[in-house]
């Protein structure tokens, strides 16, 4: 997951690709939700294409939400990497504030 964040600009990117490492990675082992979610979310403050990025995955999040009877997420270690989010006005910063995903 770490290489794909790292080399996205290098190969260029399409807004999903966030949207879909959250949702084969965080979300294919909800047990390692909150550590794949952190590794997730370091990566992408460290990419060039973090302002995209924080879109994509706010959308995938917002997506999941919506499923009927989705289980609950606990992203205790992954809030602590909001503060360093772009973009306060997504519901992803707004999320990691309140710690769970309903």
């Amino acid at each position: 997951m770490r290489q794909i964040i790292r080399k996205a600009p290098e190969y260029g990117v399409c807004r999903n690709l966030a949207a879909n490492v959250f949702n084969y990675f965080v979300l294919h082992e909800l047990e390692k939700a909150d550590t794949m979610m952190y590794i997730l979310l370091e990566e992408i403050i460290n990419s060039p294409l973090q302002y995209l990025f924080e879109y994509a995955i706010t959308i995938a999040i917002l997506d999941y939400q919506n499923m009927k009877s989705a289980p609950l997420l606990i992203l205790n270690e992954a809030s602590k990497l909001g503060p360093k989010l772009l973009r306060k006005d997504l519901d992803l910063y707004i999320i990691l504030r309140n710690v769970e995903i309903l």
